[in-house]
């Protein structure tokens, strides 16, 4: 039988992540927590995508992250190279 090999949110706007990373960290304490958020926003409306802030709301969001349990963290939606490589920075800096 396959056993999971960590918990986390993909696909999820920026701002929801910690609160989720927080709740679950209890209930899922047998593994290691990961968020892979949106780089941006979806505008259904519209049909477009509204950019998620820049460097200083991505440091202090995986600062965040990091202190709320997430050992892999990752992008989704509209997250770049270039931001990838911004996070992976942040994160050895920790």
């Amino acid at each position: 039988m396959a056993r999971p090999v960590a918990v986390g949110f993909n696909c999820v706007p920026p701002p929801l992540i910690a609160p989720l990373l927080r709740r679950f960290s209890a209930a899922c304490a047998a593994f290691p927590l990961m968020c892979y958020p949106n780089g941006a926003r979806w505008e259904a409306s519209t049909n477009t995508w509204h950019p998620y802030g820049g460097k200083d709301d991505w440091e202090r969001d995986v600062a965040e992250w990091r202190a709320a349990g997430a050992v892999f963290i990752g992008g989704c939606c509209c997250v770049s190279p270039a931001t990838i490589s911004l996070i992976r920075g942040i994160v050895a800096t920790q």
